[in-house]
């Protein structure tokens, strides 16, 4: 019996007002459902050379196609990032990298995204983009630090 090893999966990120993101969940409604989670805060540390440098938190909601297939659809929104107070323990708190009225949509598929998505997307004329929660939080926070000699890790 063969394992599989490798998975290739496709994550496509797209922004979203919240306008459109309330006609997109009308969308899916009949073909995706909430995750078990529900709507739920992740927070992450990203680290450099062993130690804490960026805290990371948003709110996240995450849907699953009904038919089982590998379809999936995350909204994230209110990103936010900070350098000090690191810790999965603290309060939610930080600078938003996203205008307040974005949200972050990630599709992630094995194969094709389902032709109905693609027709709302093509409707509301939301293109692919690329976008790094991380990288976004460097150019905000930490580069600046850097450009004026006042970054100290």
């Amino acid at each position: 019996m063969a394992y599989q090893t490798v998975f290739k999966r496709y994550e496509l990120k797209y922004m979203l007002t919240r306008e459109q993101k309330n006609r997109i969940l009308k969308a899916m409604a009949p073909y995706m459902e909430l995750d078990r989670f529900g709507r739920s805060t992740i927070r992450n540390v990203y680290y450099d050379t062993l130690h804490p440098v960026v805290f990371l938190s948003y709110e996240r909601e995450a849907y699953y196609a009904k038919d089982e297939s590998d379809f999936r659809v995350t909204l994230d929104d209110t990103i936010l990032c900070r350098q000090e107070d690191i810790s999965l323990e603290s309060e939610v708190y930080g600078t938003p990298i996203l205008p307040e009225n974005v949200v972050l949509m990630e599709v992630k598929c094995s194969g094709g995204i389902p032709i109905w998505m693609t027709n709302v997307l093509f409707g509301e004329h939301i293109y692919k983009t690329s976008f790094s929660k991380y990288g976004t939080a460097y150019k905000r926070i930490i580069f600046p630090k850097l450009k004026e000699g006042t970054y100290h890790d």
